[in-house]
């Protein structure tokens, strides 16, 4: 366990701060943050290989998440986004963890939403980008059903806690 402490000087002791200490460290031990939908290299592998850390969207695990991804591009920027598919009424169905060389356009049913960019030089990931750090949630603003008739898409909203 890590021995965090903090030391302030200050008013109490009839000044301005001037200085806070504290010991390196703390979180899970190894000093490194994690955080839903991160990132990472997955060293040791054949071709380019990224883990995309376990998160939710609408609290479902997308399709490849938390799982080795291979299907990158090689000397390209691979954008890695979730396509949210929705029903007539823009409720959340499934989530699909994807990538390729750019993110589509939103359609009636189907959303989408960066989580970052991998580039690949020579069969090596030179830069990871990280967009997102957040399970994230969806709701579907201004769509109008008609019947059984989508008669305005509407806008995507997208957000994370």
């Amino acid at each position: 366990m890590n021995d965090i402490s903090t030391k302030f000087i200050g008013p109490r002791d009839g000044g301005p701060i001037e200085d806070v200490i504290s010991s390196e460290g703390g979180g899970g031990g190894s000093g490194a943050i994690t955080h839903p939908f991160q990132i990472t290299e997955v060293a040791g592998e054949a071709s380019p290989t990224i883990l995309v850390r376990y998160g939710t969207m609408q609290d479902v695990i997308p399709t490849s998440v938390n799982a080795n991804f291979t299907t990158l591009t090689n000397n390209a920027t691979n954008v890695i986004y979730l396509a949210v598919t929705v029903d007539i009424n823009g409720v959340f169905a499934s989530c699909e963890m994807v990538s390729d060389a750019s993110k589509p356009a939103d359609s009636d049913y189907i959303g989408y939403i960066t989580l970052g960019t991998v580039v690949i030089a020579s069969g090596a990931i030179t830069t990871i980008n990280q967009a997102c750090t957040h399970s994230l949630r969806m709701a579907m603003c201004g769509r109008v059903v008609d019947g059984a008739s989508l008669t305005a898409r509407g806008t995507y909203e997208f957000w994370g806690f």
